[in-house]
């Protein structure tokens, strides 16, 4: 490669970096949903939860009586919004950027509890993270700052999201 088509080339990737960059000043529009079925939607542990995660600059919580409500309307439950399409729906009725879907599993009483967090974008309906947290009922708050920070790590690429760009997942498959 010529000299010039190196400095094109970077020029070009600059650039590119400078947009991806340029829309994380806009605040993420995010709905926070917890399964009904085990009641863990009244857990102190979700409003600590809704406390922690509005306090991040960039974040926008939406409110739980606007959730509930589109979510009545469209006789969906959190486990409704799994599917890729209804995804997409219910975040542009919702005006989200994304879906937190927390659950409770049960487990023996000798593991504990886990909670389930399963982050969606909407404008593409993709799932971005499904990972388990151990409930640690003597002390949850801890419980609540380890999911916070993983739902942090994975929201920040969603306000990266905003815009133009379409997020590709690549697998490499080695002798099929």
């Amino acid at each position: 490669m010529h000299l010039r088509e190196v400095l094109f080339a970077l020029a070009a990737v600059i650039f590119s970096i400078n947009t991806v960059f340029a829309n994380t000043e806009k605040s993420a529009k995010i709905a926070l949903i917890t399964e009904k079925t085990s009641n863990f939607d009244k857990s102190p542990m979700i409003s600590m939860l809704e406390v922690e995660l509005s306090q991040k600059e960039g974040l926008k919580l939406l409110e739980r009586a606007a959730i509930d409500k589109i979510l009545e309307e469209q006789k969906l439950s959190a486990a409704g919004l799994l599917d890729r399409n209804k995804t997409i729906e219910i975040g542009k009725l919702l005006r989200a950027d994304a879906f937190i879907i927390l659950s409770l599993e049960k487990q023996s009483k000798e593991s504990g509890d886990l909670i389930r967090v399963r982050i969606s974008e909407t404008a593409h309906g993709l799932r971005l993270a499904d990972f388990f947290e151990q409930l640690e009922t003597s002390n949850p708050i801890e419980s609540v700052k380890k999911i916070k920070q993983k739902i942090e790590s994975v929201l920040n690429n969603v306000r990266q999201l905003n815009g133009k760009l379409i997020p590709v997942g690549i697998v490499d498959i080695h002798r099929v």
